[in-house]
């Protein structure tokens, strides 16, 4: 009897431990309608290329705030202080607001990795479209004014193509400069991030992004071009 006993009990114990661990593994494997947003709270530089429009506008400074943690939500204000909201879920962004011309404009793109920059595209109820870009807002870790070589890769051709002499001057946040066949480039600098655009000669917008080094001797990154070409890009300082 007392054997029986003790076997009925390890059964129901058994039992109990399976419906807990059931219990568990859903708890666990179950989703939730949305990730957790990466937190952008905070001002960026924006930039935006339109299509059939030669070079890059910007940079317009926009302001995010994340207020509604449980849902995604987003809010805040564009550089003509129209009232924006959107979603953050994850690395993804969305965000949409009725401009001046009450056209809506609608954003949607993803956040790097760092949360430093962010890019996607854009259209309008108007019918235009294009691409954007932007940087957070934060003081420049480095200056990068002087002169550097520039090389570069592209997709689709062998080997690197450079050295190009590019001359910047930093003011602030704010880099203007010339490449090496003259044209005026426009750009930001965030802590050790940058982005810098230029119109070639082509009509192409082509479009910079990368990390500085802390001593401000070395940059490197990815570009895009308006025209469908990509690759990516460093450079040295030379003076």
């Amino acid at each position: 009897m007392q054997r029986q006993a003790t076997s009925d009990w390890f059964k129901v114990c058994m039992l109990l431990c399976v419906i807990g661990l059931a219990f568990f593994l859903g708890g666990c494997g179950g989703s939730s309608t949305s990730e957790n947003p990466f937190k952008i709270t905070g001002s960026w530089f924006i930039y935006h290329t339109t299509v059939g429009t030669t070079g890059e506008q910007g940079p317009n400074l926009f302001t995010f705030t994340q207020t509604d943690s449980a849902n995604n939500n987003l809010s805040g204000t564009t550089s003509q202080n129209q009232f924006l909201t959107g979603n953050v879920s994850g690395l993804n962004i969305s965000f949409s607001w009725v401009g001046s011309d009450l056209a809506t404009y609608n954003y949607t793109g993803t956040i790097s990795g760092d949360g430093f920059t962010m890019s996607g595209t854009w259209t309008n109820t108007s019918g235009q479209s294009g691409t954007w870009h932007a940087i957070v807002s934060a003081s420049p870790s480095a200056d990068i004014s002087g002169n550097w070589n520039l090389l570069v890769t592209t997709v689709g051709t062998a080997g690197q193509q450079g050295p190009f002499l590019f001359t910047f001057t930093q003011s602030g946040n704010g880099v203007s400069g010339l490449t090496s066949q003259g044209q005026q480039l426009i750009g930001t600098v965030s802590l050790l991030s940058i982005t810098f655009s230029w119109a070639g000669s082509d009509g192409a917008t082509n479009v910079y992004t990368g990390a500085i080094n802390a001593a401000g001797t070395s940059m490197s990154g990815t570009w895009t071009s308006t025209n469908g070409q990509s690759g990516t890009w460093s450079a040295t300082k030379s003076g």
